[in-house]
């Protein structure tokens, strides 16, 4: 049991290590304190509130950490990690609401057990619990277990909600079991090869001949496949945007941002010191902006003119191209015509709207919203010369064409009725006014909107029909004498012979077909030939090369890697399908909007 917690609590453990050694090294018997309490609730989770101020706090710690790692974070991935850090808010929730509903504790006993058996590799490695040979003292550990100076019902009550966890986890996943029949047939599945011989009569053939379907058949396929036209209910929306664009007035201030830098170069200034505090390239700044040797062709046209047009240490006057504006500086330069290479550095500032031009665009926006609600929605934007754009139909938690994944606006286009006009919406793109164009109720799709798809299919149908019945004809001749290459060659079709493959294996030119593969090991004689196999490609014909067999020994070898791997599997899709279902019965309300601009 130990063992299996010490397993499931590895990933959350980083929060306790934290709070334990800030306290320990920093703090020896000082309480914890909360933070104080503030107004507002961001989120509750049946009827369970999360604060603005918890929320906040696990944000910007998110945010530092980012930073930290990948240097400016911009505008989109900040909101994607404020999704990210509310998700998982949400589901720390559910699982310790799930804990309570089931009863589960963590005994005395059980949380100093874990702590004394399983001492975290970060206090291994913390100075305080270290030998002067730089070893974990384990003694030292142990002695500040029973240290009464030490606030472990503190740390503790970091450790036992974590713990709780991990034994919610154990009891769900406790009953998942891997029978010796699933064993043996992954083992089979994985290391029985066959090689193959074959022939193709592909149904792309057929496709190019005339045989649409006729009404009466589009009719009838329409009737006995309803299913295959079940649609969501769906949404179009028409909008206009105010793009997020640097207006000239920032292109022309960035730009003599870069002139005052290289006005200090000139005067003395460490052009490297400069890069690292200034350049907005990630990538080179932390080196000062180098970007090493480079030959003609590697660079965008006018960096690469720029850079081979200067001599050794000089450098550039802002050279524009599409990542912004760059000061270039060449180091040294060797070889001689195309062939040449010059080593540089370069500064970037990327062009981007300034907050002055961000507050115009959104007033130009505000007072569009406002003033559409009072007149029609194409005629204004045409007055201010704005393209209504259209998303396409779209249904609720899917991907809005040309937006991508958004809830607020899932939530107006499907909680409103037609005609009806948004407020504005805000993305890392720009600011939004939506109108409800169209809306269709969840159903089968009318059959003059799926008419064309069924006319597709029964092309194929028809084709891989005509396609199987040539392959038959074909086998009736090797039936007679002869050989599959020679049947293929006389009939223009394809002939091809696999290397060895397993049933798992993702054959060339064909693919992982399960029709194929099956069939290739039902077959159990060399040279044995199956009748004709119809495929989504087209028609089989298949012939057995060779066939590896696999012995005992080999199978009781590996049968029990098999069988964690398996397990370890199964019990990650049981625990995925578990907690899918506790969040979707779950009542889930949503408040972000009320604090952020972006819902």
């Amino acid at each position: 049991m130990m063992k299996a917690m010490r397993q499931l609590t590895k990933h959350i453990m980083w929060i306790v290590i934290v709070a334990f050694v800030g306290t320990i090294i920093f703090a020896w018997g000082m309480e914890f304190t909360s933070r104080k309490q503030r107004k507002g609730i961001i989120a509750t989770v049946n009827g369970e509130d999360i604060e603005i101020y918890a929320f906040q706090y696990y944000y910007d710690q998110a945010l530092r950490q980012a930073e930290k790692e990948r240097g400016d974070v911009d505008e989109q991935t900040a909101i994607q990690i404020r999704d990210e850090v509310w998700n998982n808010l949400i589901n720390e929730i559910l699982l310790n609401q799930e804990t309570e509903k089931r009863g589960i504790e963590v005994t005395d006993t059980e949380l100093y057990e874990y702590m004394r058996r399983y001492p975290p590799p970060e206090l291994r490695e913390h100075p305080a619990f270290q030998t002067p040979e730089g070893q974990f003292d384990y003694q030292k550990y142990l002695q500040a277990l029973s240290d009464p100076r030490v606030p472990w019902a503190q740390v503790e009550d970091f450790i036992r909600p974590n713990l709780r966890l991990a034994k919610l986890q154990q009891s769900i996943l406790s009953l998942v079991r891997v029978t010796d029949d699933e064993v043996k047939q992954f083992f089979w599945d994985d290391n029985e090869k066959v090689k193959v011989k074959y022939l193709l009569v592909p149904s792309y053939l057929f496709q190019k001949e005339d045989i649409p379907g006729s009404d009466e058949e589009i009719q009838a396929y329409y009737q006995e496949h309803k299913d295959e036209f079940k649609a969501e209910e769906s949404a179009n929306l028409s909008y206009v945007i105010f793009e997020k664009k640097p207006s000239p007035a920032d292109e022309e201030e960035i730009k003599e941002r870069l002139l005052e830098i290289r006005d200090e170069i000139l005067q003395g200034e460490d052009f490297a010191e400069l890069a690292m505090d200034y350049s907005e390239d990630n990538a080179s700044a932390k080196n000062g902006g180098d970007l090493g040797w480079f030959g003609k062709g590697m660079m965008v046209p006018a960096f690469e003119e720029a850079a081979f047009s200067l001599e050794p240490k000089e450098t550039s006057d802002p050279i524009k191209t599409q990542f912004g504006w760059h000061l270039i500086k060449v180091e040294e330069k060797r070889g001689k015509g195309e062939k040449q290479e010059v080593k540089a550095s370069h500064i970037l500032l990327k062009i981007t709207p300034s907050e002055e031009t961000i507050d115009q665009l959104k007033e130009e926006a505000e007072e569009f919203a406002d003033q559409v609600r009072k007149s029609d929605f194409s005629q204004l934007a045409a007055e201010r010369d704005l393209p209504v754009l259209e998303t396409g139909g779209f249904v609720e938690g899917g991907s809005i064409p040309g937006i991508g994944i958004n809830p607020q606006i899932d939530e107006f286009a499907f909680e409103n009725k037609l005609g009806k006009v948004s407020d504005l919406f805000e993305t890392a793109r720009g600011f939004y006014v939506f109108q409800i164009k169209a809306k269709r109720p969840a159903g089968v799709s009318p059959l003059k909107e799926v008419k064309p798809i069924i006319k597709q299919k029964l092309v194929k149908v028809k084709a891989d029909s005509l396609a199987y019945d040539k392959a038959e004809d074909i086998f009736a001749q090797i039936k007679e004498g002869k050989s599959l290459k020679k049947a293929a060659d006389e009939n223009n079709v394809t002939y091809a012979e696999t290397d060895e493959f397993t049933r798992n294996s993702f054959i060339p030119k064909i693919g992982n077909v399960s029709e194929f593969i099956g069939t290739a090991f039902s077959l159990t004689q060399s040279n044995q030939i199956s009748s004709p196999v119809k495929t989504s490609l087209g028609a089989f014909i298949i012939q057995l090369v060779s066939r590896s067999t696999l012995n005992d020994s080999l199978f009781v070898a590996v049968k029990d890697s098999i069988t964690s791997a398996l397990l370890q599997t199964k019990q990650g899709q049981t625990y995925q399908e578990w907690f899918a279902q506790v969040k979707k019965e779950a009542e889930i309300k949503d408040y972000r909007s009320e604090y952020f601009r972006e819902y």
